[in-house]
């Protein structure tokens, strides 16, 4: 039926036509309420409501697999209309890029074609999400092919589409890529991505066009049966944009995980397409720095767990420190314990350091969890507190958040077997006082 909606026959490039019309569709659908208020420093107030919907649909053939459908939309309404595009509000965030009061976002609505000949694995066509190395969201056509037993490539073309572009989305906004995945020997795999953008970034007046190209090479590593490694390089109109190394390990019979990371931004990331700078509105320029980030869990029995960690980020010497672009480390401590109080609650307790340009800062938190059978699936409820030095949330909510103790408490609970209730409240203690409450439903079918 969704098939012959779009106007194509059902078709079958493996099976018989019965078996071709045999479909099985999943996904679900969700409902979320969120009022937040705010206690500003001059003694003012400020609130902000708002809905979310959400519908994630993917249809299969099961039989003949020849072809699929996927889905995904959501939609956004500010219930009490306080946008505030042009002024200030503490809840101006990325949901107000726009004019209207309810907004709707198309991420996904393709249709896929498996094997359409021997060496196309699947031809998508519509509005799709990329699968390589950025995030990015298209109309167009991509394609995955497998041309030998050890080497696989996709290519996609298409119209960009940005979400939350200020001046809204531009017609002309378009982008390409290859990326080829290549596994010369079992334990190692390579990857190669090249992708070009062109962004309109004023369409009143066409003047600021934008043309970026960016070449990524990623290396997967097994050494050995315990340890993984990852390296991935970027450079960006032909400079190096960002190197990341990463490693993970068990040692000592399984009971000590090691893992870290490096990451160095090589050039400072000024204004550029949509795909490469999703905040830049927001957050305005990035400065080059380094981040080095190292854990090491200690799992001392099947009831308790202890990590120990660190974190840093530090800004090139040339760099000018300010909001979004921060020079500070985190030295923690996580105990946690399983099973031991009550069957099914989990207890953990943080200990940190934090170390700042102008302030060090010694914060403690806690969360304490219980989960639960609920008509044959998991409940669970949370309550906690957690402190942050720096505190962001680009989607919801615009700016940098200093030395905020974050206190809160929430739950999901399945009733029957496809339906969940969920709902939490969270407040934080800073510059500014700030309250979260949140309500939502979601079905799965």
């Amino acid at each position: 039926m969704a098939f012959m909606a779009l106007g194509l026959a059902p078709v079958s490039w493996t099976g018989s036509a019965a078996q071709a019309a045999d479909l099985a569709w999943d996904g679900y659908t969700s409902l979320r309420y969120d009022q937040r208020n705010a206690s500003l420093p001059g003694g003012g107030t400020a609130s902000d409501a708002d809905a979310y919907g959400t519908l994630r649909l993917d249809m299969t053939q099961p039989e003949a697999q020849a072809l699929e459908f996927h889905f995904m939309g959501t939609v956004r309404s500010d219930l009490d209309g306080g946008q505030n595009e042009f002024g200030y509000s503490p809840f101006e965030g990325s949901g107000d890029t726009g004019d209207r009061q309810t907004i709707g976002y198309l991420y996904e609505a393709h249709l896929d074609v498996n094997y359409l000949f021997r060496a196309m694995r699947q031809l998508r066509l519509g509005r799709q999400a990329g699968t390589r190395d950025e995030t990015i969201y298209f109309d167009g056509l991509a394609a995955d092919f497998a041309l030998s037993r050890n080497l696989d490539t996709t290519i996609y073309v298409g119209r960009a589409v940005h979400f939350f572009e200020m001046k809204g989305e531009v017609e002309d906004d378009a982008l390409a890529g290859i990326g080829v995945d290549y596994r010369p020997f079992r334990p190692t795999r390579l990857a190669f991505d090249y992708l070009a953008t062109h962004d309109v970034r004023d369409p009143d007046t066409g003047d600021e066009e934008l043309d970026d190209r960016q070449v990524s090479l990623r290396w997967w590593q097994r050494f050995g049966a315990k340890w993984r490694g990852y390296l991935r390089s970027r450079h960006l109109n032909e400079e190096p944009r960002d190197t990341t190394v990463s490693f993970v390990g068990y040692l000592a019979d399984d009971e000590l995980i090691l893992n870290g990371s490096f990451f160095r931004q090589h050039q400072a990331q000024n204004e550029l397409s949509i795909e490469f700078s999703n905040y830049f509105d927001v957050i305005g320029r990035s400065e080059p720095y380094d981040a080095y980030d190292l854990k090491l869990r200690w799992l001392i029995s099947p009831h308790y767990g202890l990590d120990l960690g660190y974190y840093t980020r530090m800004l090139s010497a040339d760099a000018e420190e300010g909001p979004f672009n921060r020079d500070f480390s985190r030295t923690f401590l996580i105990f946690d314990m399983t099973d031991r109080i009550v069957a099914g609650m989990t207890v953990t307790l943080v200990a940190e350091r934090w170390e700042a340009t102008t302030t060090s800062t010694d914060s403690t938190g806690f969360d304490v969890g219980y989960r639960f059978s609920s008509w044959g699936r998991w409940a669970s409820v949370n309550a906690g507190t957690t402190y942050s030095l720096y505190k962001y949330d680009y989607y919801t909510e615009v700016g940098e958040r200093t030395e905020v103790q974050t206190t809160y408490v929430k739950g999901k609970l399945p009733v029957g077997d496809s339906f969940t209730v969920n709902a939490g409240y969270e407040q934080e203690d800073g510059i500014e006082t700030f309250t979260r409450l949140t309500a939502g439903a979601k079905y799965e079918f």
